[in-house]
């Protein structure tokens, strides 16, 4: 943008303090003046944001969206989709997505592709298993055919 006598503006600021010495000044205490409304302005609209509900409701669903589109590069209309595929269950216990306090997107940490949602449990229960699928047999099968109780028996 071209300012006074075809100058830019810190050329032209330059020359005004060079030909103006108040006007350093002025610059000077109007910044000052302007923080510090702006700090004042900024710390109000943040505790409005924190108490009022909409903003409380608008700002969590930006977070998420946000979240989504950078950790999956999904849309929330994306998610909606997978949890239709799913019939709003869980792909692994079927709990129904509804009901669950927070819905979970699997993903491949190697690869990166989306597998699925997920319950609470049912992820925190793959990722004590680092997403091994050797592991995740071994235990499916120590649940199914581990007898510990025949074991106690014959050393009593």
């Amino acid at each position: 943008m071209v300012y006074s006598r075809g100058l830019c503006r810190s050329c032209y600021e330059k020359r005004l303090r060079d030909q103006d010495p108040d006007f350093a000044e002025r610059q000077r205490e109007n910044r000052r003046q302007r923080g510090t409304r702006r700090a004042d302005r900024v710390r109000e609209l943040a505790e409005h944001r924190k108490t009022d509900p909409r903003c409380r409701k608008r700002d969590r669903e930006t977070r998420r969206r946000a979240r989504l589109r950078k950790q999956y590069g999904l849309e929330v209309s994306e998610i909606d989709d997978i949890s239709a595929l799913q019939n709003h269950r869980c792909a692994i216990c079927e709990r129904n997505l509804d009901e669950v306090a927070r819905v979970h997107v699997d993903h491949c940490h190697d690869g990166g592709h989306v597998r699925g949602l997920l319950c609470s449990r049912c992820n925190n229960g793959l990722g004590m298993f680092e997403d091994n699928a050797r592991l995740l047999k071994k235990a499916a099968s120590y649940v199914e055919d581990s007898d510990v109780s025949a074991f106690l028996g014959s050393v009593r």
